[in-house]
């Protein structure tokens, strides 16, 4: 897996590439959010992960983490913070997974290894199946429920169990 790792710090920069090499992945660090957009925008590299800390010069990591999964669907986006409980329950409500700074080599490496989750619920099998289809092509584990029709109240239940795991996710909802 390539991971792009975004932080202001040197120090904690080098050591989080470092640290993810070791786990046996490929890693590159940028400074900042608008240094990683440039090089997403430019798809000469493909990335498989975003780790990006909070905060950042420029726009925020919780600005760029939105950014790349308005663009790049499907990516894990994980957000470093050693801040307070409130940068915690925005990336949380965002739907972000959270690594709070300082951690461990198992806590970076379990959030590596974490899958996004979407839910799919449709009346239309056809539609179900293409969506489906397409969110298990992009990296995401799917969760379906609700063969007959589309029950957006049980969506949401499941969708903040899922957020208070810490997994990134998105429902799709069709008619």
């Amino acid at each position: 897996m390539k991971v792009l790792v975004v932080e202001d710090s040197p120090l904690l920069g080098e050591l989080v590439v470092e640290i993810t090499s070791a786990l046996g992945h490929e890693a590159r660090w940028v400074e900042s959010a608008e240094e990683a957009q440039e090089i997403l925008k430019a798809k000469e590299e493909k990335f498989n992960f975003l780790l990006t800390d909070f905060n950042l010069p420029g726009k925020n990591g919780l600005e760029l983490a939105t950014f790349v999964r308005d663009n790049f669907p499907g990516m894990p986006i994980a957000i470093m913070t050693g801040c307070c409980r409130e940068n915690i329950r925005k990336i949380h409500r965002e739907g972000f997974f959270v690594l709070q700074k300082p951690f461990g080599i198992e806590a970076l490496q379990k959030v590596l290894e974490a899958r996004p989750a979407a839910i799919v619920t449709t009346a239309d099998p056809k539609k179900w199946a293409l969506v489906t289809k397409k969110a298990e092509e992009t990296g995401y584990v799917v969760h379906t429920f609700f063969e007959d029709a589309p029950d957006i109240l049980g969506a949401e239940i499941l969708r903040k169990e899922l957020l208070q795991s810490g997994n990134y996710c998105y429902v799709v909802i069709l008619p």
